[in-house]
């Protein structure tokens, strides 16, 4: 039992920590996209989606920050895609509104459309704020604000722009989301420079350089000190204007050098990653060739034993083919002579039938000689052919019914031989005159002797010989 519980905290404990790493993974590839470095997140994204022990929640975060990869990437078609294909299916409400939000982001984007772009914008836009709204999803009411905004920039329409802007800077800053926040202030005090109001345009700038990681997040920075300088030219003061864009390029080098960095480490451990795979793959050819052999072995051994058993089958056959071939000669033997012997006794009985026919015939003679009728009478009654008649039905009667007597004699031993003959005679159904002809008996005595049967056999006089001899 311990042993049991030991396996199963185990099992879970592993599990604990693949789900963990899978999201460390995660949150590693989401701080890349943040960084605006879509090719090593989305590869990562991609490795995470291809393991099995995911959620389907996992899942589709995983596929809305492949959106945000294309996005990055200008490969909007693709991003479109894949998140028309997540909303086809029925999801939860934060990943639908979530999933309209970045539908509107890469619209916004695309020029490929044109100033329609603008209306597939705002469409899905106002879709993810009604769910964020209804839901209280401040990330995503925020993220929808700020593409409202962009819109209405577009449009020139600079009021409601600012509106919707201020909304997205006060939502994301009370999430503490500074990033997306700078993100923001960006587009803020572009609607300023539109206006030329420049002193809030760099005061907005200032704002979140102080809110967010400067090292962490280099690129956002950049930005930041870009629009910075942008300003200070557009005011004139090109010494101010000069310090950014010299600030930002030592940032660009250093940026350059780190991704360069970065990119050296990723190719020496994808190499690695390949020698070891390379490794595997030739000890798992090792191992498949070792099957095929035991496998070619086990069929090869199976094949001999198949083999084997057919052989001792068709053997066995054969014995048997020929033991049944000589009990069928030895079966043939003894009817033919059994067919000799009763033809012999056939022509004995011929024989004697013959000599004593002809017994009888010479002591006619001689009595006809003397004439003594009365002895004559009795010779003749005593010696009519009744055995010969009963002889000859015996035989027929046997052809059609074997073995009769015997189960009758098993199941009625009491029974005389009269009683078995004129039993045999019920059962042909022969009615009571032809019963007096066979046997040389009067019809008066066929009946006294078929009532003293019934008794006998124990049969109801409701009940036919027939009926009941059949049976036996």
């Amino acid at each position: 039992m311990k042993r049991i519980i030991t396996l199963i905290l185990i099992i879970f404990s592993f599990s604990v920590f693949s789900s963990n790493n899978y999201i460390a993974e995660y949150n590693q590839a989401r701080e890349y996209l943040q960084k605006s470095m879509p090719d090593i997140a989305m590869e990562k994204l991609y490795i995470l989606l291809k393991k099995r022990d995911i959620s389907q929640g996992f899942k589709d975060s995983i596929i809305l920050s492949l959106a945000e990869g294309y996005r990055q990437k200008r490969n909007y078609d693709i991003g479109i895609q894949i998140l028309q294909d997540l909303l086809s299916k029925n999801k939860p409400d934060y990943v639908k509104a979530k999933a309209y939000n970045r539908i509107a982001a890469l619209y916004n984007e695309w020029l490929k459309f044109g100033a329609s772009r603008y209306d597939s914008t705002l469409y899905y836009s106002f879709k993810c704020m009604k769910i964020a709204e209804k839901n209280n999803f401040i990330d995503l009411l925020a993220s929808s604000q700020n593409e409202i905004g962009f819109v209405y920039m577009k449009l020139k329409k600079t009021a409601k722009a600012r509106e919707y802007y201020y909304k997205a800077y006060k939502n994301f800053n009370l999430l503490k989301e500074y990033l997306y926040s700078a993100n923001v202030a960006i587009n803020i005090s572009n609607v300023y420079l539109y206006n030329k109001n420049y002193t809030e345009a760099i005061s907005v700038i200032d704002s979140s350089l102080n809110k967010i990681s400067q090292e962490k997040y280099k690129n956002m920075a950049m930005r930041l000190y870009l629009q910075k300088a942008n300003i200070y030219e557009k005011i004139s003061r090109y010494d101010s204007a000069f310090k950014y864009l010299a600030k930002v390029r030592i940032m660009q080098v250093k940026f350059f050098h780190s991704r360069m960095d970065e990119k050296i480490y990723e190719m020496t451990a994808k190499y690695d990653l390949k020698l070891k795979e390379a490794k595997l793959k030739e000890i798992e050819q090792n191992n498949i060739r070792k099957q095929n052999e035991n496998k070619f072995l086990i069929l090869l051994i199976s094949s001999m034993l198949v083999l084997f058993i057919v052989l001792v089958y068709v053997v066995y056959l054969k014995r048997k083919s020929l033991i049944r071939e000589k009990e069928l000669e030895k079966k043939e033997k003894d009817i033919l002579k059994e067919n000799i012997e009763y033809k012999n006794k056939e022509l004995t009985n011929i024989i004697a039938h013959t000599v004593a026919t002809n017994d009888i015939l010479k002591k006619i003679k001689k009595l006809l000689q003397e004439k003594n009728y009365t002895e004559i009478l009795k010779i003749i009654n005593v010696n009519i052919n009744t055995e010969s008649n009963w002889n000859n039905f015996l035989i027929k009667f046997n052809e059609n019914y074997p073995d009769f007597f015997y189960r009758l004699e098993k199941v009625h031993p009491e029974l005389t031989k009269s009683e078995t003959k004129l039993s045999a005679l019920l059962l042909m159904k022969l009615s009571s005159k032809e019963i007096a002809y066979i046997l040389n008996i009067e019809v008066g005595s066929v009946s006294k002797s078929r009532q003293r049967l019934r008794k006998k056999l124990n049969i109801n006089s409701d009940v036919s010989f027939y009926d009941y001899l059949s049976t036996i």
